[in-house]
């Protein structure tokens, strides 16, 4: 495959999940699918992040973002995630948590496993049961790579510094075989206070214990603070000068 265009490097390309609390149906209408696409477009645009790819499911939605800075991913991910929960709130007549934790989310490391992210994204209606073939899923990007009128917003610019044309990404997604879950799915619910203990039995201090909460597991510094016993303020004074 080609090497990432020069264009591309000063950014990351970033596999990200949101999923229902208890992995309820937060998704299960198709007015429910339209409203978050409806603000991932609007909410991207403004913050100048690409979507690369997308499918919306019934308790989640997976999402294939360029971000050229990825703080502006937490505050775009923070206003589509609490307009979609307020709006769905209403609808349902429900009060209280919607997600089950922010939003998950996991970096692309190569051009082979972007491509291979693209196509788990698209298979989850199959995979799911839902559909034969991704193509007859009207919540995901799928048609938006194979029919250029249907590009409503996904940025296939990012694919195509990358693979040169979209054609030749075409034949690459579909000379890809199975594409397991675990490479790509949630991870089980991490047990936080342990995974401290152990930080701490190999001597890292809180400052770097600090960073690696807020980098690799993209924790809120509500969150880091409560679990080292710390104030808030010094959590974020540290962020802040990582």
């Amino acid at each position: 495959m080609p090497r990432i265009a020069r264009s591309l490097l000063c950014g990351q390309f970033l596999h990200v999940i949101v999923q229902g609390i208890n992995k309820e149906k937060i998704f299960y209408k198709a007015e429910y699918k339209n409203e978050y696409k409806k603000l991932l477009q609007r909410e991207t645009k403004n913050k100048n992040i690409d979507i690369v790819a997308y499918c919306i499911m019934d308790n989640h939605a997976h999402m294939l973002l360029f971000v050229k800075e990825t703080k502006e991913l937490s505050a775009c991910m923070q206003k589509i995630n609490t307009s979609y929960a307020i709006y769905f709130n209403k609808k349902e007549k429900r009060v209280g948590i919607v997600y089950r934790n922010r939003y998950y989310t996991k970096p692309i490391n190569s051009e082979y496993h972007l491509a291979r992210c693209i196509v788990y994204i698209h298979r989850n209606p199959v995979k799911a049961g839902i559909i034969n073939n991704e193509s007859q899923y009207e919540y995901s990007s799928y048609n938006e790579y194979y029919n250029k009128k249907e590009q409503d917003i996904i940025i296939i610019k990012s694919i195509e510094d990358i693979f040169g044309n979209i054609d030749n990404f075409r034949n690459i997604m579909n000379s890809i075989g199975e594409v397991p879950s675990k490479e790509f799915e949630i991870e089980d619910d991490i047990d936080y206070n342990k995974l401290i203990k152990e930080y701490r039995s190999k001597n890292l201090t809180d400052d770097i214990i600090i960073k690696k909460l807020s980098q690799e597991y993209k924790m809120s510094s509500r969150k880091i603070a409560e679990l080292l016993g710390i104030t808030r303020y010094y959590v974020r004074k540290n962020i802040e000068n990582k």
